[in-house]
């Protein structure tokens, strides 16, 4: 069995982790900062039933097969790690975002999916304190949502129990290469060698490969979150119109996302961003301007200029992987992300399952 360095404690990278160790790999994982703080903790933990039947076939295979994956990965960590992730399929309701609806429905025309038109009674019954002016809706039955802290808790306790050497607070700066060959990774703290490395930095990805000549087009988007507390959970499917969502938590608590913002590696939160938060999820669901704002914060998600993420071996280099650049869909795509690098790691002769997610670079050497 391989000895495999896995760059990056997020949500995808820890997966990574949890099924090379399942497998019997030797792995350890190592962070720059507390494993699952960045990206992985902000978001909301949704689950879409796939994705968009515009996006690449590659994509939509991962999406589906993550999909598949969520509720015995679920399993698994609660039987392992007692720790329960919530894991819950709660269904979804689009609503109209653009003039083009007809549009926006035919995107997930290839998931179980319900048109709602006009008819309030069905969605009040769907989400009782809906405002009554949304009578128009797309019902997605499959879409599910996880607690992304509880989840993040419980991959680190597995990944231990499984004897994952987990290294919070060890930045990766670089690689040393032979070749075609990484040898080592460079830390703040010594180098490491291993047989194979898996870069899944998220946001700092580009800036850690730089060493090896690949130069990737992931860069940081803020996205802000906003959380209201209720006495009791107002309603149960999560609610999205374009990029904005609200996600109903079984203990009250509801998370209006999300801003998209291109400001670089700032993470603070904005009163213009949290403003505009506040009048949608009032605009949505109008009860939740009596409820107590509980928190508020932001991460750094990392997006990729090409539109979908790269999950695959570098570019002449035998032995790194990557799997980063999943935008918003980090938590969602990464069980079936976890499972192709555990194939492309353990069967290296094979080729890949989504060759359309294969690792580009933008280096000129590779034009």
């Amino acid at each position: 069995m391989p000895d495999v360095v896995v760059i990056g404690g997020g949500v995808v990278g820890l997966t990574i982790a949890y099924e090379l160790a399942q497998a019997g790999a030797q792995v350890s994982v190592l962070d720059r900062t507390e494993f699952g703080r960045e990206a992985s903790w902000a978001g909301a933990g949704m689950i879409p039933p796939g994705a968009s039947a515009h996006a690449p076939q590659s994509l939509q295979s991962l999406s589906i097969a993550a999909r598949a994956r969520w509720p015995q990965l679920s399993a698994e960590l609660r039987e392992l790690t007692g720790v329960d992730n919530e894991f819950t399929e709660c269904g979804s309701l689009l609503f109209p975002a653009t003039e083009n609806w007809e549009e926006e429905i035919t995107e997930w025309s290839g998931v179980p999916n319900t048109v709602i038109t006009d008819d309030a009674v069905t969605l009040k019954e769907l989400a009782p304190t809906l405002s009554p002016k949304h009578g128009t809706a797309l019902h997605l039955p499959t879409a599910a949502q996880v607690r992304n802290p509880p989840h993040l808790r419980a991959l680190t306790a597995a990944c231990e129990k499984l004897g994952v050497v987990v290294l919070p607070h060890r930045e990766a700066t670089g690689f040393r290469q032979a070749g075609s060959q990484v040898t080592e990774v460079e830390t703040s703290e010594g180098n490491v060698a291993a047989d194979c490395f898996v870069v899944a930095a998220g946001a700092w990805s580009t800036d850690l490969l730089k060493s090896t000549g690949v130069e990737l087009d992931v860069e940081p988007v803020r996205g802000q979150i906003r959380m209201f507390k209720c006495e009791q959970q107002p309603f149960i499917p999560l609610l999205e119109v374009g990029p904005r969502y609200l996600v109903p938590r079984a203990d009250g608590r509801v998370l209006a996302g999300s801003t998209e913002e291109w400001v670089g590696f700032e993470k603070h939160t904005t009163p213009k961003g949290m403003e505009e938060l506040h009048k949608f999820a009032i605009d949505l669901v109008p009860c939740l301007a009596e409820a107590t704002v509980e928190l508020t914060w932001s991460g750094l998600r990392p997006y990729s200029r090409r539109g979908f993420p790269h999950v695959g071996r570098a570019p002449n280099l035998e032995n790194l992987l990557i799997a980063t650049g999943h935008f918003r869909a980090g938590l969602s795509l990464s069980p079936a992300t976890a499972l192709e690098v555990r194939r492309m790691v353990l069967e290296p002769e094979t080729g890949p399952t989504y060759p359309d997610l294969l690792p580009e670079s933008n280096s000129p050497s590779n034009h």
